[in-house]
């Protein structure tokens, strides 16, 4: 457990949810029986994708998660993570600096001044799928030629994240607020690795334990290293909750509605001041906010850099890893976003 995240043993029960924890597909559930109390029709199309939400003569889009509630401008700025590192860097709110590039030979310019240390991502992308750590020419070559073209790629300097946070925003406020926390064990001086492994993952929810096997190196599972004691061993390098990472609730307007018992962790003012300016820049209303802070940073608790910004609000993860809570504050998010979309007549 990191420095920073205090809470987990602490949030009390909280009301249960009227919806299943076995949904193939819970936000789809959620928004449905959101809907449903609101007086809106929810069509599910191309494999729950694509929702249909009608009500009266007023129909809206729900588009892979992503709200109508965003302009097209804004939205697609999101999604562009070279697009979205721009707007940031003219803006002058602290990020991790992520670039396109038009040729092979730019590519590799910038590579050689990184000493081939690169993390290489799709330019429009979420999730952790399709990100490599570039460590030589080799791989940096094998990354680049996985992409149609080389605009459909950036690259930024490989940095040790101490910290992941992300923010969901809606109406620049801050609704769920929490900490990514990436699969590790803990060397007790007489476990092989593997075995640390083996226990960590009989440990995790069923299904996020599944996910992570599949996510891990495999040399993981036959390693016969004993890390000593003490020893923090990290199992990834991504934070994704779609990879495995776990989610760490530390307050926000949605999840303190859920459970009034909780209160604001004392790193949520400055989580919140850095993605309030970051929706401001960007023109969004309805967006997550990841944020970091780098291993590296002369005094890391002080530089807080957002590393991304997605426009889908899936909340998928939480919703498994929490159950009844992450239900609750789920429903409680798409509910606002809903009441935005179809406004009550005055």
């Amino acid at each position: 457990m990191t420095a920073l995240a205090t809470l987990s043993s602490t949030q009390p029960y909280v009301e249960k949810s009227s919806l299943k924890n076995n949904s193939a597909n819970p936000p789809v559930d959620i928004i449905r029986a959101v809907a449903y109390k609101l007086g809106i029709d929810v069509e599910a199309l191309s494999g729950d994708w694509v929702l249909a939400l009608t009500r009266k003569e007023k129909r809206q889009i729900v588009y892979g998660y992503q709200f109508p509630l965003n302009d097209a401008s804004s939205a697609f700025s999101c999604c562009d993570k070279a697009a979205a590192s721009a707007l940031l860097k003219v803006a002058r709110i602290p990020h991790i600096r992520t670039r396109i590039f038009s040729s092979m030979s730019e590519i590799e310019t910038y590579a050689q001044k990184h000493q081939n240390n690169l993390v290489c991502k799709p330019k429009n992308g979420s999730g952790g799928s399709d990100i490599s750590h570039i460590r030589n020419p080799n791989e940096l070559v094998e990354a680049v030629n996985s992409f149609r073209s080389e605009r459909d790629l950036v690259l930024c300097a490989f940095k040790k994240i101490k910290h992941e946070f992300r923010v969901i925003m809606l109406e620049n406020k801050a609704q769920v607020i929490f900490e990514k926390i990436p699969l590790s064990v803990k060397g007790d001086g007489e476990k092989t690795l593997s075995r640390l492994v083996s226990e960590r993952l009989e440990k995790m929810v069923p299904f996020q334990a599944q996910i992570a096997a599949t996510k891990l190196d495999p040399s993981l599972f036959s390693s016969e290293e004993i890390p000593k004691l003490g020893d923090t061993v990290l199992l990834q390098w991504k934070h994704n909750l779609g990879q495995g990472a776990q989610c760490h609730l530390l307050g926000g307007e949605a999840v303190l509605e859920a459970n009034p018992k909780m209160e604001n962790d004392p790193v949520c003012s400055r989580l919140i001041e850095l993605a309030q300016k970051t929706v401001d820049v960007l023109k969004v209303c309805f967006v997550s906010v990841d944020i970091v802070v780098l291993e590296d940073e002369p005094n890391p608790q002080k530089v807080f850099r957002v590393m991304e910004i997605n426009s889908g609000i899936m909340m998928n993860s939480l919703i498994k890893q929490h159950k009844n809570f992450g239900q609750r504050i789920a429903e409680i998010v798409y509910g606002k976003a809903l009441k935005l979309m179809f406004p009550t007549d005055k």
